[in-house]
């Protein structure tokens, strides 16, 4: 409500309450014109802002709901963190972590004071909250008068009241601790104020025009700043920006206000919204905040020169990558499958009896060389597709959930899959095969080596596209005396080359 509403709605309470027979209509008649003054003036939210972490209080039918917006969402994402019974007095953001302070209640009347932090799943890519599934109780700030302001310093809460005499409260691990203040003036209010790279609690006061500050650097060591044209009438400080910003309220719209030590920058005004909103720091800029009529949050950026707020996006619930890993039980499921069928065969661990002289099981080099030459084609049609980099084909699906950045690599693996199958399928061999001088014969425990049938060089060319899908598969050919893979070892077949010949 505007000073010049809360003066008239306060001239004529009084006037109508010393009427005689009046007094209930007068009070009646100031509830009224609040009211309609309330309605004409969008309220301001409730919320809190570190730079990484955005907090807002959305009021619903008994309470409010707290929800969560953090710059790593990587897109117009938020999640709904916990509801309360009531509007929070306010809320302090620093890091990761938040303090909820309420209204005051009670005799003696207290200001309950709650914690939570977040974090984020590397895994997943979604936020949690300790503790789960309730908050952190600490302890209840005294409360003697008007609520003026709450700060945070990365360690400690702060707390200014307006009571006689005027007093800040610091939070210690188990009770609030008084601390002494530099002034005592009317109309000081407290707030995390900006100075580099550091957040620290500064009390605040307009003072003809300007902004006459207090930063707390250490125990009871304040260094007071005077701010020349940095304040106006109704001005509030900008939580989570990264640099000291202002926001002050003038008649038909809000202005962003920039103090610096040579001089004042003042944006544009801007027009005030017609929903509940706030004007929160998020990284290097700021945002708006509003919230619609069915509790949707949306967020819009304000441009750093003009102060002006582009097209709002509204916050949807953050969706979780959960189905994206289910591709790794599955091939954790195939892999162990096939290793069990692989041993259940149990194949010949020596050359049979009648291995002729003339061939040799392929080396392990040889093979990663014919394997390297059948995937050119693959890769080549991977880049051609997808115009990703030749380090992106590295990136397998068996170690990535993110399917966009796996595409290349199952992409070249799909293709030469296919590749193979033909090759081996109609002409026993592919080319990278013949360049090592390597054949796919048959093997089996007693009988003679001889030309792998049709069928079981199409399934070892199977098979070989599952190993490289789920390159664990691929060990067993390390360890086999014959350099047998699962495609080998389920097929019985071998990959020979023809034995060097001795001068």
């Amino acid at each position: 409500m505007g000073v010049t509403a809360r003066l008239v709605c306060r001239v004529l309470g009084v006037l109508l309450a010393r009427c005689s027979g009046l007094r209930a209509i007068g009070v009646a008649g100031c509830m009224v014109l609040a009211v309609a003054a309330r309605a004409d003036t969008p309220r301001e939210l409730v919320a809190a802002s570190s730079g990484t972490h955005v907090w807002v209080a959305i009021p619903i039918d008994g309470g409010c709901k707290l929800v969560h917006h953090a710059s790593a969402m990587e897109g117009s994402f938020c999640r709904s963190v916990v509801q309360l019974e009531r509007l929070p007095q306010a809320l302090v953001a620093s890091g990761s972590a938040l303090t909820i302070i309420m209204p005051a209640s009670g005799q003696p009347a207290s200001h309950a004071v709650f914690a939570l932090s977040t974090e984020r799943n590397p895994a997943t890519g979604a936020f949690f909250y300790r503790p789960a599934g309730r908050l952190d109780v600490l302890a209840s700030a005294p409360s003697g008068g008007t609520f003026a302001g709450a700060a945070t310093d990365g360690s400690s809460i702060w707390v200014l009241q307006h009571d006689s005499p005027m007093s800040l409260l610091r939070l210690e691990p188990t009770d609030w601790a008084v601390e002494p203040l530099p002034t005592e003036r009317a109309g000081t209010s407290l707030a995390t104020w900006s100075d580099g790279a550091a957040q620290v609690p500064a009390l605040a006061l307009a003072e003809g025009g300007d902004l006459l500050l207090w930063q707390r650097r250490a125990a009871s060591d304040w260094r007071e700043t005077r701010w020349p044209g940095a304040a106006r009438e109704e001005w509030s400080v900008v939580q989570g920006s990264s640099r000291p910003t202002l926001l002050v309220r003038e008649s038909g719209g809000l202005r962003i206000v920039y103090p610096t030590p040579t001089g004042v920058r003042m944006l544009a005004t801007m027009a005030m919204p017609v929903e509940p909103w706030a004007i929160v720091g998020v990284g290097d800029g700021l945002r708006l905040l509003t919230v619609a009529a069915d509790g949707a949050v949306r967020v819009a950026p304000i441009d750093p020169l003009t102060g002006s707020a582009g097209e709002a996006a509204a916050l949807e619930p953050q969706p979780t990558t959960t189905s994206l890993w289910l591709h790794l039980p599955i091939i954790g499921a195939v892999t162990i499958a096939m290793l069990l069928a692989g041993f259940i065969i149990r194949p010949p661990m020596k050359a049979p009896r009648h291995l002729p002289p003339e061939w040799m099981p392929l080396p392990m080099a040889r093979r990663a060389l014919a394997l390297m030459v059948d995937l050119l084609p693959g890769a080549g049609v991977s880049l051609a597709v997808t115009e990703c980099r030749v380090g992106d084909l590295l990136v397998m699906p068996a170690w990535t959930p993110d399917i966009g950045q796996s595409a290349p690599a199952a992409l070249m693996i799909a293709v030469a899959t296919a590749w193979c199958l033909v090759f081996e399928t109609v002409l026993s061999t592919t080319p990278g095969k013949r360049l090592m001088g390597a054949r796919v014969l048959g093997i089996d425990a007693e009988g003679p080596l001889e030309s792998a049938g049709a069928l079981r060089r199409a399934i070892r060319a199977l098979l070989k596209g599952v190993v490289l899908f789920a390159p664990a598969l691929g060990f067993l050919a390390f360890v086999h005396p014959l350099q047998q893979g699962l495609p080998e070892t389920l097929t019985r077949t071998i990959l020979v080359q023809a034995r060097p010949q001795r001068g």
